[in-house]
């Protein structure tokens, strides 16, 4: 969800291709939060302690920018404000939106966004993963019955050869 001050930048083209250029990036880049103030502190914590003994026995000083440094990695990675635009990775989407604001004139804000997967449950079935129908249905006392893919074919009769008339 972009938000924006009226509805004529909303009917604007360069609005509407920001906003396609944002979904587009969702998709291929996955981040899981839209800022660094939506990430949990118990998740920064979690975070800092594994970097913190990734960095055992380096000076106090040392430390402490590496396990920055990590956190910084850590934000550009699952975070889609840090993240590096796809179609120009030196540009994060919050540059990306700052441009965007000083090209329209007005204000806009990425404020949400939901990204939806489309699972093949075939390659999770063939490395032993198992669907959650399947899960369901054991849950449920029912036995499992064969996947689409794996039920036996049906045996088609010989096809007839239609008679030719040879002119001779």
């Amino acid at each position: 969800e972009v938000n924006c001050e009226t509805d004529l930048v909303a009917k604007n083209a360069g609005f509407r291709a920001f906003v396609n250029d944002c979904t587009r990036h969702i998709a291929a880049a996955q981040p899981i939060y839209g800022s660094r103030e939506e990430v949990p502190a118990a998740t920064i914590e979690s975070e800092r302690t594994i970097y913190v003994a990734q960095v055992k026995g380096k000076p106090e000083n040392v430390t402490a920018r590496i396990v920055e440094g990590k956190l910084d990695k850590f934000y550009s990675t699952f975070c889609l404000l840090e993240q590096g635009f796809i179609k120009n990775p030196d540009q994060t989407i919050k540059e990306l939106d700052a441009f965007q604001i000083a090209e329209i004139g007005e204000n806009n804000v990425i404020r949400r966004f939901h990204r939806y997967s489309v699972v093949n449950t075939r390659s999770h079935e063939a490395i032993g993963e198992k669907s959650a129908a399947d899960s369901s249905w054991r849950r449920a006392g029912h036995a499992p019955t064969a996947t689409p893919h794996a039920r036996p074919r049906t045996q088609q009769p010989p096809r007839q050869n239609a008679p030719t008339t040879s002119s001779g």
